[in-house]
């Protein structure tokens, strides 16, 4: 009987207070350092671009998000030179940055349907690897590896 619970007690004890690896944390920091660098300025200028509730109609709005867009486009140009700093960084930054073009893809077909029909919907696709709308794993490595300003941009919401 004390055998059982001091067996109960220590995995317990293990699995809360063992510190447990983050998923998607990168032990090399040198992408995330020079990353959130970058898109702090971009996040700042689409921030002030306006919002979908300012603008004349839907053929404005899409023309914003265009622009916002051409940003990121131009962010992700940008983050591809940056150092990534290990072989593991290299794999995770990479799969970080397809998902960042897959989004940046349907906020461009977002900007399309929208010039034609005020109604339409902002969609987003979902990761390959966890199943997810990809704003959730582009979010949340990001926020994992401290990079705030990298993730998604709250414009189009």
């Amino acid at each position: 009987m004390l055998f059982a619970v001091v067996s109960t007690v220590g995995l317990w004890g293990y699995a809360f207070l063992w510190p447990q690896p983050v998923f998607g944390k990168l032990d090399d920091t040198t992408f995330p350092t020079a990353a959130e660098g970058v898109c702090a300025p971009v996040r700042s200028a689409i921030n002030a671009l306006p919002r979908a509730n300012e603008s004349a109609n839907n053929v404005d709005r899409a023309a914003t998000i265009d622009l916002a867009t051409n940003q990121l486009d131009a962010l992700l140009l940008r983050m591809e030179t940056l150092p990534r700093g290990s072989e593991k960084a290299n794999r995770s930054v990479g799969e970080w940055l397809d998902d960042w073009r897959i989004y940046v893809a349907n906020r461009r077909d977002y900007a399309g349907r929208l010039k034609e029909d005020k109604t339409a919907r902002f969609y987003v696709a979902q990761s390959d690897r966890d199943r997810r709308g990809i704003t959730d794993a582009i979010d949340r490595f990001a926020n994992t590896n401290k990079m705030p300003s990298c993730a998604t941009m709250p414009d189009i919401a």
